[in-house]
């Protein structure tokens, strides 16, 4: 009996027409693999558009002066920033967003800053606060850098280096009300 059922599934397959080769390829469902994904949702308050300044101060003594604190969660929005050390600054003002969550013990940085026009920057880290404190890039840019940060109400200052290596920005943040 098997091979009578062997012997006709191989009459069955030869009876079957070629494959036409010029006939398209059968369509998929699935994402293409170039398409890169966001890092985060975070969506910047395009009402709130903030200029960096260049810090007048020495980058060390002002980041001496930030002590800590617990980083509530929830979304925050840059109300102020200054550059130092030779960070480059933005051609335009930005609205800029940081949304901090925290699951399992663990504390993620969402960061969005969008253009009046163009594309918006996105980065998304966990943070650790030490010491030392440190971002660790998972999305938008890499590695791990060290932090200086303080935390008090619903406002929260950030000292992260710049993404191109020289120098640091200073980012004043103030939580959203719900």
């Amino acid at each position: 009996m098997r091979r009578l059922l062997l012997l006709a599934a191989v009459a069955l397959a030869a009876c079957q027409p070629p494959a036409d080769k010029n006939a398209p390829p059968p369509a998929t469902t699935s994402t293409p693999t170039s398409v890169v994904a966001a890092c985060n949702d975070v969506a910047p308050d395009a009402t709130k558009q903030v200029q960096l300044q260049t810090q007048p101060l020495a980058a060390a003594a002002l980041a001496e002066g930030l002590d800590g604190g617990p980083v509530s969660p929830g979304v925050y929005d840059l109300t102020a920033g200054n550059v130092a050390d030779g960070a480059p600054m933005w051609a335009s003002p930005r609205a800029v967003a940081l949304a901090v969550t925290e699951s399992g013990g663990a504390v993620t940085f969402n960061y969005a800053a969008a253009p009046a026009a163009g594309d918006t920057e996105r980065w998304t880290a966990s943070f650790a606060d030490g010491p030392p404190a440190t971002l660790t890039f998972s999305c938008g840019r890499t590695g791990a850098t060290p932090v200086t940060f303080e935390a008090q109400g619903a406002n929260l200052r950030l000292v992260i280096p710049d993404a191109s290596g020289v120098g640091s920005v200073y980012y004043t943040f103030a939580r959203r009300s719900a």
